[in-house]
Formats: C-alpha cells, structure tokens, sequence
C-alpha cells in the first residue's frame, strides 16, 4: 500500500505540472477543472477505491485530497460525457463507495442518483426480461463494455450492501 501511495501523489503532482505546463488533455470534472490523466476514463475508479483502501487501514492528509480531486472527475450525469463508455456501473459503485466515505457530502448523493437514472433509462425489455444494452442484446455496437452483469452486480451491491469484487472484499 505504502508503494501505490507514492506513485499516486506522484502520478498527480507530475500530471498537475504537465497540464499546466504542455495542455495535457484530461478528463473536464464536475468543476470545470481538469483531471490531467490520458488513462483516467479507464482507470480512475479503481485508484480512487485504492486510496479509499489505504485511508481504511491509516489516515493520510495527502491521500485524502488527492482523492476528493479525482473523485470530482466521476461526479458526471452520464458516464457518455467524459469518456467512460465503459464503466457506468463501475462508476456508480465507485460513488457508492466514497457516499460511505463522506456521508454528509450531497455532491456524491447527486451524481450516483444522476448514474442510477441514467443507467436504468438505457434499460429495455425483450422476451420478458430486463436487459441493458450490450453487445449481445442489442446485435450492435452500443458496447457498455458488454457489461450487463456488472450492472446487475452493481445493482446487488447497492441494495444489499455487499462488496462482489474480490480485490476489495
């Protein structure tokens, strides 16, 4: 944990200074800022759920902030505005996440409401089943990262408050 703590300061301060220094493009957050990282549509979810890990097991003043700063880039409406075609029920697992982490903060109340809706409204019904758009069902390439059982694992997580994912049980 101590190694993944330092690449991420690291991974931040050096892409803060590339941004401001080349225009890096980044990923626009809920505060018009940007997120300096060419990876983060594919992989700020799960350093956000690393640090949350670390903060678990001992506080750190740094990691904390580093954390709000990349947890203001998956405060989004729909994960088809910034890239994350991919993960939308990653995303709002994420947020579920950090909703544990900062109860009283309604900036992550809005935005996993806004994903749930979102999410759901991508919805359709074929032969009596609830389907999410997929590869396979939709015989197309919407492609949510063919992902409708994470969806509905996500899902089962949030109702019932149960972690899936072996990395973070």
């Amino acid at each position: 944990m101590k190694l993944a703590k330092r690449y991420i300061l690291w991974d931040v301060k050096h892409g803060k200074k590339l941004n401001t220094l080349r225009k890096v493009r980044g990923v626009t957050d809920s505060n018009d800022n940007e997120i300096p990282y060419i990876y983060i549509p594919y992989g700020s979810c799960g350093i956000i759920r690393t640090i949350l890990e670390y903060l678990k097991l001992k506080y750190d003043k740094d990691l904390e902030k580093t954390l709000e700063f990349l947890s203001n880039s998956i405060l989004i409406k729909t994960t088809l505005q910034s890239g994350y075609l991919f993960g939308t029920a990653g995303v709002i697992s994420t947020i579920y996440e950090l909703i544990k982490y900062f109860p009283t903060d309604k900036k992550y109340k809005y935005a996993f409401s806004n994903l749930i809706n979102s999410l759901c409204s991508t919805s359709f019904i074929k032969n009596d089943q609830l389907l999410f758009p997929s590869d396979q069902n939709m015989e197309s390439n919407v492609d949510y990262g063919s992902g409708q059982v994470g969806i509905l694992l996500t899902f089962y997580k949030v109702i019932n408050d149960i972690e899936f994912d072996p990395l973070f049980k």
